[in-house]
């Protein structure tokens, strides 16, 4: 028992989810691997649907979409039809999120009426700089089922003889 004791066990556990509760979901190119349902965003929208039944009685949701441009999608609402019809239109951007502009915005929906707490689901593809910015105690939902995170960043395409040349860099950002 005393070296339980000193071991200092901790059991860890999901928070519960806020009154208000602003939902992060990362939309970026990486988003778009087959290694979700059938991609990654796929798998967000449906953990972010299964997530948004476990809002308190009365609770409310808001969206916002990380991508090279982040938006507000859906703002302080209680009606879950509306939070799943927000969650059908989001697309992939071919780029990386900007996460610093999506964490202000989802911090900007703070209202008075409501205690608010911060959801991000992604993959992962977070700098260290950008999860400084993350939300003070957001929960982060992980997708993506492996650390293979590939991608053309640069193409270029150029006529050579009779024929085209192309050059292509191919650029890992996951662990591996």
């Amino acid at each position: 028992l005393l070296a339980v004791a000193v071991a200092k066990p901790v059991r860890l556990e999901a928070a519960t989810l806020s009154e208000h509760t602003v939902f992060v979901i990362d939309a970026s190119g990486s988003m778009a691997s087959l290694d979700g349902n059938p991609t990654r965003l796929d798998s967000a929208v449906e953990r972010a649907i299964d997530l948004r039944a476990e809002l308190p009685k009365g609770g409310i949701a808001s969206i916002v979409i990380a991508t090279d441009r982040p938006r507000v999608v859906l703002t302080a609402s209680d009606d879950s039809s509306a939070f799943s019809s927000a969650l059908r239109t989001v697309e992939t951007t071919s780029g990386h999120a900007d996460f610093a502009g999506a964490f202000s915005l989802a911090e900007s929906l703070d209202t008075s009426a409501a205690d608010i707490g911060f959801v991000l689901i992604g993959d992962g593809g977070l700098t260290e700089d950008e999860e400084q910015l993350l939300p003070p105690g957001t929960r982060y939902e992980k997708i993506g089922s492996d650390n293979t995170n590939r991608g053309i960043t640069r193409i270029d395409v150029e006529p050579r003889g009779s024929g085209l040349h192309a050059r292509v860099t191919v650029r890992d950002f996951g662990a591996t």
